[in-house]
């Protein structure tokens, strides 16, 4: 019993890992991680939702930056979105137009209830640590494929858990 309660538990701890992962590019099965920077959350919208793809939401589930997201400070229509990267309070976004021309938007918070957003390819980068969502779809198909074994040894395991629990109550009667 305790190699099948060991299991359970590294293969738990797996899971929340490779799931956190998949995180950071909206694919996660479980919305108890912490909100990126200005309380988005990465999302991926597939077919089910308009096939919009990879998408920023708030947490009302409104998209901020995402395919189809205009801005009244600019004339961009975001065809996609590339890459993003954050840091305390800021996230810079990565996003082409429908002529694959590439923009920056920014998003902080101006106060409690307030984000502010700017379009401007002038932007400062946080970092150099970009979380690329255009190219890395071999990655999150891994991790996806990686996290569905995880998933199946633990259903598996816990299967094989609860027939031993039964035999061992059923013997003892």
């Amino acid at each position: 019993m305790r190699i099948i309660l060991t299991l359970l538990f590294v293969f738990s701890i797996a899971y929340s890992y490779v799931d956190r992962q998949l995180y950071f590019y909206g694919r996660s099965d479980f919305d108890a991680y912490h909100p990126l920077p200005v309380n988005v959350k990465p999302d991926y919208w597939g077919y089910d939702l308009g096939n919009t793809g990879f998408v920023l939401v708030d947490d009302l589930d409104f998209v901020i930056v995402g395919k189809g997201s205009k801005y009244k400070t600019s004339k961009l229509i975001v065809n996609e979105v590339t890459k993003y990267s954050f840091d305390n309070g800021k996230i810079i976004v990565g996003v082409t137009d429908s002529t694959g021309r590439e923009h920056l938007i920014s998003m902080h918070h101006l106060s409690d209830s307030n984000i502010e957003i700017s379009v401007d390819p002038n932007i400062d980068h946080i970092s150099s640590n970009w979380i690329m969502i255009k190219g890395s779809e071999k990655y999150i198909k891994q991790l996806e494929w990686t996290r569905s074994i995880i998933r199946i040894i633990l259903f598996f395991t816990i299967i094989v858990g609860l027939v031993r629990v039964f035999n061992i109550y059923f013997r003892k009667k």
